[in-house]
């Protein structure tokens, strides 16, 4: 597998935000990879943005295919959905086991 690292950007919300939640479901709804403020997600210093990273670990047990997600954020009471889209996962043809 490979690291996948991507900048979020929640914009026009005013406030600290006190929670952040990636979640990966396959089709049969089951959560395969969840990421929160901390452990996955970090805040960018000084940038109304955080960063969220992916490592082959998150991955290597999950089949080929493509996962729902959506990355939420909590702001005091106030809780919104800021983004949704598919995470593909393709077939790796170079294997940790074969590189030298």
């Amino acid at each position: 597998g490979n690291t996948y690292i991507t900048k979020i950007i929640p914009q026009n919300y005013e406030g600290n935000i006190d929670k952040i939640y990636f979640t990966a479901r396959n089709e049969n709804d089951e959560a395969k990879i969840c990421k929160k403020l901390n452990d996955g997600i970090t805040k960018i210093e000084n940038e109304n943005a955080y960063k969220l990273t992916i490592v082959p670990d998150d991955t290597n047990n999950l089949e080929i295919g493509t996962y729902k997600y959506d990355i939420e954020i909590h702001i005091n009471d106030f809780v919104k959905t800021v983004i949704v889209g598919n995470l593909t996962l393709l077939e790796e043809q170079t294997r940790k086991t074969e590189e030298v």
